[in-house]
């Protein structure tokens, strides 16, 4: 099999790369720290906000998310909790290692049911409402041990609770075989 193999150089900088504020340079910690993973700053007069939400129901095709204009607002009905960087909810990320570990502040969940996917998205546009999808990552949500790829305690959700994200890891591969 072949291999391909980043240097450690590379590597060193690259959760920084991947998460820092659009528009912001790498090793500016202020800037890194304070917006955390998704970014919120502005690039060619682009706004760009991240998001974490957690949704019930079930979860829908990549491609219907990538090819989409506003295609998680389909989903509104179906949204329990939410956390969003331009409301400075992944203040304490830390994206200067690998793995890039995820934290946020408390949040009340919108209402009550069962958890069942989660979408974390980057948007972008030009008059703030975030319509065109940088990228979206999207998983199921079960127990944990359930082998989902995201494990929680108590996958009930209960409306008025308050909930945070402790220690969601990223971790970058520094090699792939193929």
């Amino acid at each position: 099999m072949a291999k391909i193999e980043f240097s450690q150089g590379f590597m060193s900088g690259l959760p920084a790369r991947i998460a820092r504020v659009t528009g912001s340079k790498p090793g500016d910690a202020t800037t890194e720290q304070n917006h955390g993973l998704f970014g919120n700053g502005g690039h060619n007069g682009m706004l760009s906000a991240g998001s974490f939400r957690i949704y019930k129901g079930t979860k829908p095709v990549i491609s219907f998310i990538k090819n989409t204009t506003n295609a998680l607002n389909a989903f509104n009905n179906d949204l329990l909790l939410t956390f969003e960087e331009e409301k400075g909810d992944f203040s304490n990320t830390i994206i200067v290692s690998n793995p890039i570990v995820v934290r946020s502040t408390y949040r009340s969940s919108i209402k009550s049911d069962t958890a069942a996917w989660f979408c974390m998205a980057r948007t972008r546009t030009g008059n703030n409402t975030h319509t065109v999808y940088n990228h979206a990552i999207i998983g199921d949500v079960g127990h944990i041990g359930s082998g989902s790829d995201l494990e929680l305690p108590d996958i009930n959700i209960v409306a008025g609770n308050l909930y945070r994200i402790d220690n969601f890891k990223i971790n970058l591969p520094s090699s792939w075989e193929y």
